[in-house]
């Protein structure tokens, strides 16, 4: 999810976390936890959703130092590797969602754990691990409920990564029909018959702008072309550098671009 990318679903994750929580609290089901510990765990839940993510760290390691091995282990690395994730320390957040992950005895922090891990095996480049973890995530998950949505966008972008565009494309198209008119279904739709890479350059609210600006560009001696994409209840005119079969081909060619455009950034074309 860059950071942007990752904490998109971190919203997600912490209502789904406190629903767990409350959910184990009331059950009974925790017996070899001290009343104690517990309430480590419900500080915890609080100042994640506060943002404290120093206090969570505290909280969630004092309860593993006595309870790693019991029955809310998994809580308590799903919700230390989440603050972890949002503090941008990626080796302590993978560590811990590998740990949840494994010891998980909920399908709800399975789910959660494997979404994260996925979202940071795709921004670390690795396609393979991010499409095992996001269809691992699509088993846990119920169709027509979030964060399927995102799970299933995310993987979407996976098999284009690595030129599976049919495959992407019946990703983005469930997205499309089941969560209809929902910004990951906007995000979906732009996405869909996409069969290559392109670098794009600017975007416009109107095709004449986008034009003179795909002049300029030309000037130094680039191949740009506009293209009109629809957006959120509005239309967008894009300026677009190249045209190039695979994801790396394009990574390649960015560093010319953004000497002219320095946002410029890599996105599929049709």
């Amino acid at each position: 999810m860059t950071s942007s990318r990752l904490n998109s679903g971190m919203g997600g994750c912490a209502s789904r976390t406190a629903m767990v929580l409350m959910l184990l609290l009331a059950g009974g089901c925790v017996q070899t936890v001290t009343p104690e510990a517990k309430q480590l765990l419900v500080a915890s839940r609080g100042a994640y959703e506060r943002g404290d993510d120093a206090a969570v760290v505290r909280d969630t390691t004092a309860f593993l130092a006595d309870h790693a091995k019991t029955n809310l282990a998994d809580v308590a690395y799903y919700l230390r590797g989440l603050s972890r994730l949002r503090g941008k320390d990626t080796p302590g957040a993978k560590e811990d969602l590998l740990a949840a992950a494994g010891c998980a005895q909920r399908k709800s922090v399975r789910l959660g754990a494997r979404k994260a891990l996925g979202d940071l095996a795709y921004d670390a480049g690795d396609m393979d691990w991010a499409e095992t973890l996001f269809r691992e995530a699509l088993a846990e998950a119920e169709p027509t409920k979030k964060p399927t949505d995102e799970i299933r966008y995310r993987l979407g972008c996976v098999l284009q990564r690595k030129g599976r565009w049919a495959d992407a494309d019946e990703q983005f198209d469930r997205v499309s029909h089941v969560f209809a008119g929902t910004e990951v279904a906007r995000r979906a739709e732009r996405r869909l018959r996409c069969l290559a890479w392109t670098v794009q350059a600017g975007a416009f609210a109107t095709h004449k702008l986008a034009r003179a600006d795909a002049a300029r560009l030309r000037a130094k001696k680039l191949s740009v072309v506009t293209r009109p994409v629809p957006g959120a209840g509005k239309l967008q005119f894009v300026v677009q550098v190249g045209w190039h079969e695979t994801h790396a081909a394009a990574v390649a060619s960015l560093p010319t671009v953004r000497r002219i455009r320095p946002d410029a950034f890599v996105t599929p074309t049709r």
